[in-house]
């Protein structure tokens, strides 16, 4: 027993040593793979040095994916990648703000999951309340003034949360809009225009377009120059494209914002011959054309995904048609089988295996009621093509009235993408408040498309009883965070009131919601609503003795209302192209 034990002690002893020599051998010849003596020293991981800073302080192999490379999208860090050019301060100076974020991160994280355990990413509100304590990182914003960085800070805190009404997660005027503007001053100028247009609004001068603050609009002015001078010199250098789209779309968004009627689509209409001189007449090649990738490397299918979904959305939310066909914006949005599909867009050469569900800060879960919008405007409009009245003699009735009753049993049958909605299942407050925006959406689509193609009038009492639901659903979303979309829903509730009462009512609204989002589309809208009702008083007198009785009656006022002159035509005299949006 005695000689065993001795021999396995001369075992183990002989095992340690040979670990010993080779811990030693490893430390000498430093990495590399070398087969001596029997073992390999394998080579340890090489790192990038084209990485974004975070991931180098981090010690991660970084992906390389720009603006946003895959983990700081995953953890929520700023993602921010230097020229190799840059000065040593910069670099020392962005190294050091990266350093604080992470520990910051590091002192709120909480235990890790179990094994068999998904690891949520952080919250989009700790992302935002960190990076609201530190310094800007990017060489471009270092060199910013203190009214610009107010600027920046502006959008970041307030002005890009407001407008989304997706979950924080998925608030792409963060996620992507952001990063690009750390690499583009085209679009961290636009950022800048569109904040001061909104700081220019203030609660008191809601209606006086006159009293706004003459000092944010002077900065609103000077950064929009800016913007569009560097688009100019983007252009002169050889276009590029989706950085020059991106920077368009927030221009259009600062210009809306103040209320403005022709530019915005100037610069939309820009954005479409952006888009066709580069992919032609198709827009959903902007996912797989091949010559995207030597030209625009680096703008993965997020990015691609969100600046088309972008573009479609102010496109379907204007009053003069859409620039191109919008069963290529079906397609665009929603990749699989079926109008409630959720979309499934690549960028060429990428994995499908990471395919990921986007659900943008301005379509959320309406994506397929906003598509129905379009296709009633394109319809709407050609039916006021051309010299002849649209009555049953006019050459295509019969075509354009089955499109119109088509789109009539679609919208019924429309329900929410249950796919969609478990991005909300978190937070049963925000589920219930989308289902509520959902349902809003459907209802004011279908009287748009009844009072619109169908000619139903107003007073009828199919199109009441939808404006008390209407109402209804107003009184639900108003106030919350997702009243940012509520433009088009509170104008078609606006045009389609029959009597003071609901005038008072929609008045009221309008007033209370300037108050909060102080965006001048929503007065414009309110513009359209008040001349409508004054060319009901004054240009057909006769409607003034119907009173509230002609809610319930019949025939004799089915022939009236919008039907001889809608807002269309109220929107063409006075020369307007307003957005929804």
């Amino acid at each position: 027993m005695l000689y065993i034990w001795c021999r396995i002690s001369r075992r183990v002893s002989q095992v340690m040593g040979d670990m010993r020599r080779r811990k030693r051998f490893m430390l000498d010849v430093g990495p590399g793979s070398v087969s001596m003596a029997g073992f390999t020293v394998v080579s340890s991981r090489k790192h990038s040095r084209t990485g974004c800073i975070t991931c180098k302080v981090r010690k991660k192999r970084c992906s390389e994916h720009k603006p946003v490379c895959n983990d700081c999208r995953r953890l929520g860090f700023s993602c921010v990648y230097l020229p190799r050019c840059v000065d040593r301060r910069v670099m020392l100076q962005c190294r050091s703000q990266v350093e604080r974020e992470l520990l910051g991160h590091k002192g709120g994280r909480r235990r890790p999951a179990a094994l068999d355990e998904t690891i949520e990413p952080p919250a989009m509100d700790d992302y935002v309340s960190l990076d609201q304590q530190r310094a800007l990182t990017a060489p471009v914003l270092l060199e910013l003034e203190p009214a610009g960085v107010h600027l920046y800070n502006y959008y970041r805190s307030h002005l890009a949360q407001i407008v989304s009404i997706a979950p924080m997660r998925q608030n792409y005027y963060l996620q992507v809009f952001l990063p690009m503007a750390h690499q583009h001053s085209g679009i961290l100028y636009g950022i800048m225009a569109w904040s001061a247009h909104h700081l220019s609004i203030s609660a008191e001068n809601g209606e006086a377009e006159g009293s706004r603050d003459q000092k944010y609009l002077e900065l609103a002015n000077k950064y929009t120059l800016e913007s569009l001078r560097r688009l100019r010199e983007d252009q002169a250098n050889g276009p590029n494209f989706l950085w020059s789209l991106a920077q368009l779309l927030i221009l259009c968004a600062a210009e809306i914002c103040q209320g403005d009627v022709n530019k915005w689509k100037i610069l939309l209409k820009f954005g479409a011959e952006l888009i066709e001189q580069h992919v032609g007449r198709d827009i959903c090649k902007v996912f797989s054309h091949r010559s995207l990738t030597g030209t625009m490397p680096g703008l993965d299918s997020t990015t691609r995904y969100w600046l088309l979904a972008n573009f479609i959305y102010h496109d379907i939310m204007c009053s003069q048609g859409t620039f191109f066909p919008t069963e290529q914006y079906r397609r665009a949005l929603c990749r699989r089988d079926g109008e409630n599909s959720v979309p499934s867009v690549l960028a060429v050469g990428e994995d499908p295996q990471s395919e990921k569900l986007h659900l943008d800060p301005l379509n959320g879960i309406n994506r397929p009621i906003l598509l129905y919008l379009g296709d009633i405007n394109n319809l709407t409009r050609k039916m006021k093509l051309g010299p002849l009245p649209f009555n049953r003699d006019h050459p295509h009735f019969k075509t354009y009235m089955q499109e119109a009753l088509s789109l009539e049993a679609g919208l019924h049958q429309l329900v929410p993408n249950t796919v969609d909605l478990k991005l909300y299942q978190e937070c049963p407050e925000d589920h219930e408040l989308c289902l509520q925006l959902f349902r809003l959406m459907q209802t004011a689509a279908l009287v748009h498309l009844k009072t619109s193609c169908l000619k139903y009038s107003k007073y009828c009492m199919e199109i009441q009883y939808l404006w008390m639901r209407l109402s209804e659903s107003l009184e639900r979303v108003l106030g919350t965070k997702l009243e940012g979309s509520l433009c088009f829903p509170m104008f078609i509730c606006g045009i389609t009131c029959t009597d003071q009462q609901q005038r008072d009512l929609m008045e009221a609204r309008f007033n209370d919601m300037m108050k909060r989002y102080k965006c001048y589309n929503f007065q414009r809208a309110r513009t359209i609503v008040r001349k409508i009702w004054k060319y009901e008083y004054t240009d057909l007198p006769s409607r003034r003795s119907s009173g509230a009785s002609s809610t319930s009656s019949g025939d004799d006022n089915m022939s009236f209302d919008l039907s001889i002159k809608d807002w269309y035509d109220i929107v063409d005299e006075m020369g307007w192209d307003i957005s929804f949006a």
